[in-house]
């Protein structure tokens, strides 16, 4: 799974802050930074769903793709 991963490359190319994904998204910072800090932290569905609609990428390609390859130059 490449949630984390993803999450991280998304934070960074995008300039964003974990608060703002947070604010956004609905997530909170405490699930965003478990995430992002925690080697397995379980992540909920719902969860998942609101980020991979915040950053607009599709539900599976979030969860099971290096989207940091399939985009290079894009973001």
């Amino acid at each position: 799974m490449y949630i984390k991963k993803n999450l991280e490359f998304m934070i960074k190319s995008k300039k964003i802050s974990i608060r703002r994904v947070s604010k956004d998204s609905g997530v909170s910072i405490k699930t965003l930074s478990y995430l992002l800090n925690k080697p397995s932290t379980r992540i909920s569905l719902n969860s998942i769903n609101k980020l991979s609609q915040y950053f607009e990428v599709n539900l599976d390609d979030f969860v099971n793709k290096d989207i940091s390859k399939s985009n290079e130059g894009t973001i």
